[in-house]
């Protein structure tokens, strides 16, 4: 984690899925559809209803938080 050299193995490996799956190609064959879009967001309202809240204490979205994080090195 976090090396200089080329990556030995990956810590995450995402499943593949058809890109005929995807809503902007589902959009142009008219597959996509309200309860698509409905599934959707109700994924992301769960998964963000299961994340805990970031405390004041912590200074998350402050000036100095944020200035740090976009000036860090890549």
């Amino acid at each position: 984690m976090e090396g200089n050299g080329a990556p030995v193995e990956y810590a995450v490996k995402m499943r593949r899925f058809a890109q005929r799956d995807l809503f902007f190609e589902m959009l142009g064959e008219k597959r996509l559809y309200p309860a698509n879009m409905d599934a959707l967001a109700l994924r992301i309202a769960e998964f963000h209803r299961g994340q805990p809240s970031a405390r004041f204490e912590d200074g998350f979205g402050t000036p100095a938080r944020i200035n740090a994080i976009l000036t860090r090195p890549v």
